[in-house]
């Protein structure tokens, strides 16, 4: 990932186009419960809150993907 900063984005479901995550700083929040889901890494990497555990990736053109399968799942929106 590069040195861009992601806060203020949507991730939204790779397949249906809907606003699942809310990037606010290095968080990512459900956008229904405004809990906090995910935290991003300076590296790109995305941790589970709770347990520290890498579950995704942040690639340069805003995809995020599986961290097993590589598969796109969220796609960063401005």
């Amino acid at each position: 990932m590069s040195d861009e900063t992601w806060d203020g984005r949507r991730a939204v479901s790779a397949d249906s186009g809907d606003t699942r995550f809310r990037v606010r700083g290095n968080r990512m929040v459900d956008a229904n419960t405004g809990e906090t889901s995910f935290r991003v890494r300076d590296d790109g990497r995305v941790v589970d809150a709770n347990s520290g555990e890498t579950r995704f990736r942040v690639r340069d053109d805003g995809r995020v993907v599986d961290v097993n399968t590589g598969e796109t799942v969220y796609r960063l929106r401005g």
